[in-house]
C-alpha cells in the first residue's frame, strides 16, 4: 500500500469519524432536549442554578461544533446549509428555551432581592390564594406551578398544587406532587401527614403497590419515628402490602390528617 491510498484511507475514516460524531451528537441534543421538557412540563421538576447553567453550556458547545460541521459538509449549496441553520437554532429554542427562560428568571429574582435572604427563599401565596378564594382552582393551580418552579424545593407548594388536582378530579397528577412534596419534607411528623394524604389518594385510584412502596420508604427514612413498627409489622403480615380493609390498617391510627398537622417549613 502506496503513501497516497494510506493517506486516502485514512481521510475516508476521519471522515466517517466526523460523520458519526455530527450525527451522534445531533441525536443526544434532541434526546436530552425532549427529556429536559419531560422533566419539567411532565414532572414538574425544576433544575438547580448550576445544573441549567451546565446544560445552556453544553447547548452553546454542541452550537460551536455542529455549525462548522454544517458548514464544511453543505459548503456546495449555501442555501441548504442556512435552512439547517435554522431548524437546528428552532430546535435548540423549542428543546432548551424553557431552560434559559428558567435560569434568567431566577437570576433577576436573586438580583432584584438580593439583601433579603428570606424574602428569596419565602414564596408570596397572595394571588394563588385569592383563586382559590373565588373557586377558580385551575387558576390557582397555574400559579403553584410557576411558584415550584422559582422555588422547587418547598413542599408546602407542592401541597397546595396537589390539593387543587384533588378539588379538580385530577387524582393521578396530585399523586405525583404529593410524592414530590414527601422528597423535600424532613420532618418525620410533616412527612407522616403527607404519607397519609398520598395513601388516601393512591387508594381512591386503587394502587395498593403504590400505597406498599410508600410506606416501605418511609419506614427506611425515618426508621426510628415511632409508627415504623407498626407500619412493618403491617406489611409483614399482608401479601399486598397494605390490608382490604382499611380499619385494620394499624399504620392509618398513627397518622395524622395534614389539616391537623400543617406542614411546615424546615428551617
Amino acid at each position: 500500500m502506496n503513501t497516497t491510498t494510506l493517506l486516502n484511507t485514512l481521510h475516508g475514516l476521519l471522515l466517517l469519524v466526523r460523520d458519526f460524531s455530527a450525527y451522534a451528537t445531533m441525536f443526544f441534543f434532541v434526546i436530552f432536549g425532549t427529556w429536559s421538557l419531560h422533566k419539567r412540563f411532565q414532572k414538574h421538576e425544576e433544575w438547580s442554578l448550576r445544573s441549567q447553567s451546565f446544560v445552556l453550556l453544553g447547548v452553546m458547545l454542541f452550537y460551536l461544533l455542529e455549525i462548522p460541521t454544517l458548514r464544511f459538509m453543505m459548503h456546495e449549496s449555501v442555501v441548504q446549509f442556512i435552512f439547517t441553520l435554522l431548524g437546528l437554532l428552532v430546535a435548540g429554542l423549542a428543546l432548551y428555551g424553557h431552560i434559559a427562560v428558567s435560569l434568567i428568571s431566577r437570576l433577576m429574582v436573586e438580583f432584584l432581592i438580593p439583601d433579603n435572604p428570606a424574602a428569596a427563599s419565602t414564596p408570596r401565596l397572595g394571588p394563588a390564594e385569592a383563586l382559590e378564594g373565588q373557586g377558580d382552582w385551575e387558576g390557582a393551580l397555574h400559579e403553584y406551578y410557576i411558584l415550584a418552579r422559582i422555588y422547587p424545593n418547598n413542599a408546602m407548594i407542592s401541597v397546595r398544587a396537589a390539593n387543587n388536582l384533588l378539588r379538580l378530579n385530577r387524582n393521578e397528577e396530585a399523586a405525583a406532587w404529593f410524592e414530590r412534596a414527601i422528597k423535600y419534607t424532613n420532618k418525620a411528623e410533616d412527612n407522616l401527614a403527607l404519607v397519609r394524604r398520598l395513601c388516601d389518594t393512591l387508594e381512591s385510584l386503587q394502587q395498593p403497590e403504590r400505597i406498599t412502596e410508600v410506606l416501605r420508604l418511609f419506614a427506611e427514612r425515618f426508621a426510628d419515628h415511632e409508627s415504623v413498627k407498626n407500619i412493618v409489622n403491617d406489611l409483614a403480615n399482608s401479601s399486598t402490602g397494605i390490608s382490604e380493609n382499611k380499619e385494620n390498617i394499624m399504620v392509618s391510627e398513627m397518622l395524622v390528617p395534614l389539616e391537623d398537622a400543617p406542614i411546615q417549613e424546615d428551617e
